[in-house]
């Protein structure tokens, strides 16, 4: 499943990530990657939590559009990567 986050961020921007439907918040890693590119396994970080909002940190990062993916890690049999969507840098 793709989400689009439309809010524009330079620091945090939250993401939710969906198991069956359900909202996940324990043992996710995120990558952030340039459109249209895989994450490899070392690209992957810890969730930033701020305020009790999971999320990624986008500072750092050139201008523009980047893509968000979600490794998650405390579920059994397999290790998912989750498609989360695109996320836009303005500033």
């Amino acid at each position: 499943m793709i989400n689009e986050y439309p809010q524009e961020s330079n620091v945090f921007q939250p993401v939710t990530v969906r198991l069956d439907g359900s909202p996940h918040y324990t043992g996710v890693l995120f990558a952030v990657v340039p459109p249209r590119e895989r994450p490899a396994a070392e690209d992957f970080t810890a969730a930033t939590i701020l305020g009790g909002v999971t999320g990624v940190m986008t500072g750092g990062r050139a201008l523009g559009t980047w893509h968000v993916w979600a490794k998650v890690e405390d579920v059994s049999p397999e290790t998912p990567w989750v498609d989360c969507g695109p996320v836009f840098r303005t500033e």
